[in-house]
């Protein structure tokens, strides 16, 4: 068998290794078992997830949970790229089989539907699948990140596409370069207003919306469905690029589009209404995902903070992350204890963005010199974390 190695474009892996992505998915539900351990069901648990975006990231760890956790159907909604005689699949198809193989080793169901999660046809698919199996769904993650979204509008396709931009003025900061180990200066030019809007439209809440439309005109949401979006506010280090930027501005829609979905959803009776309502948007801290490592400057901003938290012995990876929303904010098996700060908003970002987590981080990141980037910041563990999405770097 040929050795298979990392081939990195830019802020991208164009290959994956199969193996290192099973090891990827069980490190997960090792660790989900571990964590069981200091956990008693509640009384409600979901016995059907439908995850929009589940096979990598928080979507994925969002799957695993539920399979773990709840021996729950999961049913994931996933855009990947499956291997040809001469290149290898996405990371993303490999983890879907893993996930798929440990689902028929527990007797549980999980189908993972290749399409895109845009199209009304994807939502059709999908209503297709629940009813012919006589399933309804308690549960919605949508943990999708995508480039760009094809809309049909008066009789074509119209293709909105997102960008990462300042809004208002230029910024100009340091990222690190993956492939070159290094660190390169970098300038972005303010959004214009036609930009702003196509991102809003591709990584705001609209399709979120239209998924819970979809699932509740087909009547094939359970009584106590509740749907959860994913969501990241950081602090001043990153404002200028994501808060203030057009990933923010996409982030408010996605809120609005909450608060809309609430609306939706107000006649259905639920028990766990008194504490929340079914909608939420869970704020999470920065992590190594496909997604962030193409953001400028959060390279950076993520390798000064692993090392503060790590130090500080409070950092969290991704999985532990979701652990942490399903057991204290979806399912907690008593009192609802994870952060609220907004009626529909959880926050397990307390952590990232302590003032003196904050400050630290600030100050390690003022202090980086081209030269000096492996004593300053973790990014050992940043290039590490970033390989291991592939299936590289297990060992």
């Amino acid at each position: 068998m040929s050795v298979i190695s990392p081939k990195i474009r830019g802020a991208l892996c164009v290959n994956a290794n199969p193996q290192g992505c099973s090891q990827n998915v069980q490190y997960q539900i090792d660790t989900c078992e571990r964590a069981m351990a200091a956990y008693t069901l509640p009384d409600i648990i979901p016995k059907t997830v439908l995850i929009i975006g589940g096979s990598a990231g928080y979507g994925l760890a969002s799957r695993i949970v539920s399979q773990v956790f709840f021996k729950a159907q999961t049913i994931s909604v996933v855009f990947e790229k499956e291997p040809s005689a001469h290149k290898t699949g996405s990371a993303g198809w490999y983890n879907n089989f893993a996930v798929n193989e440990f689902a028929v080793e527990q007797g549980n169901l999980d189908i993972a539907i290749n399409a895109d999660a845009f199209q009304a046809s994807t939502k059709q698919q999908v209503i297709d699948v629940l009813k012919q199996r006589g399933l309804q769904v308690d549960l919605l993650v949508y943990s999708v990140a995508a480039p760009r979204r094809s809309v049909p509008e008066n009789n074509t396709e119209v293709v909105y596409q997102s960008v990462i931009k300042p809004i208002d003025q230029a910024f100009t900061g340091q990222t690190y370069d993956i492939n070159k180990g290094q660190l390169q200066a970098f300038a972005i030019d303010a959004a214009s207003a036609q930009e702003i809007q196509h991102t809003i439209k591709v990584m705001g809440g609209e399709d979120w919306q239209l998924w819970v439309q979809a699932l509740q005109n087909a009547a094939v949401l359970a009584a106590d469905f509740q749907t959860v979006a994913f969501s990241y506010l950081g602090g001043d280090v990153t404002r200028a690029i994501y808060h203030d930027g057009t990933l923010g501005r996409a982030k408010e829609d996605l809120e609005k589009c909450c608060e809309n979905i609430n609306g939706l959803l107000a006649q259905q009776t639920a028990q766990r209404r008194a504490t929340m309502p079914p909608a939420k948007v869970a704020v999470l801290k920065a992590i190594v995902t496909q997604s962030s490592a193409a953001i400028p400057s959060l390279s950076v901003y993520i390798s000064a903070l692993y090392k503060v938290m790590k130090e500080q012995g409070n950092h969290e990876d991704c999985i532990a992350q979701i652990i942490r929303l399903f057991t204290t904010g979806l399912y907690p098996p008593g009192a609802l204890t994870c952060n609220i700060d907004k009626a529909y908003r959880l926050r397990l970002d307390e952590f990232e963005l302590a003032a003196a987590t904050q400050a630290e981080v600030k100050l390690l990141v003022q202090n980086i010199q081209p030269g000096d980037i492996e004593g300053v910041v973790d990014f050992k563990s940043f290039k590490q974390d970033f390989l291991q999405l592939f299936g590289f770097a297990w060992g």
